[in-house]
């Protein structure tokens, strides 16, 4: 599994860096730092490794910001658990493409060149989504 640090020390192969692991490490950060600095960390290491990739237009700054948020917001409601507890209580989290996500956009803007640029608000279920709703 990767962690946070090999994430911020750029020691992971991007091949290998899947939706769970992007969570497990946001979900760290969080833990770490708060969500704000969290979101700040996650998307620099994000984006030095699709540019290490030679791919640096696969970075989506919506789907970054809404998922770490959405990270944010479900360690909030639920308190503080461990992963594999966090894992068990949000299954819409781990599954790709994300239902949470296609709930919280549900008019397609986040498959547009201007989501994938900067982060778009969502339009959605709205500020009391939670497991289960998205």
């Amino acid at each position: 599994m990767i962690s946070g640090a090999d994430f911020e020390a750029g020691a992971i192969d991007n091949t290998t860096f899947r939706h769970h692991d992007h969570v497990r490490v946001i979900w760290e950060f969080i833990h770490a730092y708060g969500t704000l600095e969290a979101v700040g960390r996650f998307e620099s290491g994000l984006k030095r490794i699709t540019a290490a990739a030679g791919h640096p237009e696969k970075y989506h700054a919506t789907i970054t910001y809404a998922f770490a948020f959405l990270v944010g917001q479900r360690i909030a409601q639920q308190g503080v658990l461990a992963w594999d507890d966090f894992v068990a209580a949000n299954p819409d989290l781990f599954d790709w493409p994300s239902s949470a996500l296609t709930r919280m956009y549900p008019d397609g803007s986040l498959h547009t060149p201007t989501a994938r640029q900067t982060f778009v608000m969502p339009l959605g279920d709205g500020p009391s989504i939670g497991p289960g709703t998205c």
